[in-house]
């Protein structure tokens, strides 16, 4: 990764970017029941992130550049399992929402 090359500067570039949406999520949308408490606890979970790489960036280095994809079957699996968490979560919040698309 791009931001892995520059070292501590990219970590703490990592982890801003990840803090700021984080924060606004965590801010504004306040809901804990059903599938929508997955969304905020996506941004709990970049604050979090964040936190850990700016008080330890050694650990957000090494998680960046560790986390290499080593075969293209590990990523395909990644990506279809992502693809089922994101059917099953469409597929809870329909009838709260009523939105097809």
């Amino acid at each position: 990764s791009g931001l892995a090359e520059k070292g501590q500067a990219g970590v703490i570039t990592n982890a801003l970017l990840h803090l700021w949406p984080g924060l606004l999520i965590v801010g504004f949308h306040r809901i804990y029941e059903g599938g929508f408490a997955l969304f905020t606890m996506l941004g709990w979970l970049w604050v979090a992130k964040a936190g850990l790489y700016l008080l330890f960036p050694s650990v957000g280095l090494r998680s960046m550049t560790g986390s290499q994809i080593r075969s293209p079957l590990s990523g395909r699996l990644a990506g279809g399992g992502m693809l089922i968490v994101a059917c099953v979560l469409w597929l809870t919040m329909l009838p709260v929402t009523g939105v097809m698309f």
